[in-house]
């Protein structure tokens, strides 16, 4: 049987929204394409970071 990796659980389910605010991100002009797509990565990382905190404190 397959088990599901724990920490990746929560990107599977939100990626949908992430694929469409980075496809978003790619239709706009080139001088505002570096800042936003920094800005979406952030957002993400800041998601995934506070994710992991949350099971690490939930484990113990």
């Amino acid at each position: 049987m397959f088990e599901p990796i724990e920490y990746l659980i929560p990107l599977v389910n939100k990626y949908p929204t992430l694929e469409k605010q980075f496809l978003e991100v790619q239709t706009y002009p080139e001088q505002m394409k570096k800042d936003a797509l920094a800005s979406l990565i952030q957002l993400w990382y800041g998601r995934r970071v506070r994710s992991v905190a949350t099971n690490k404190t939930n484990n113990q």
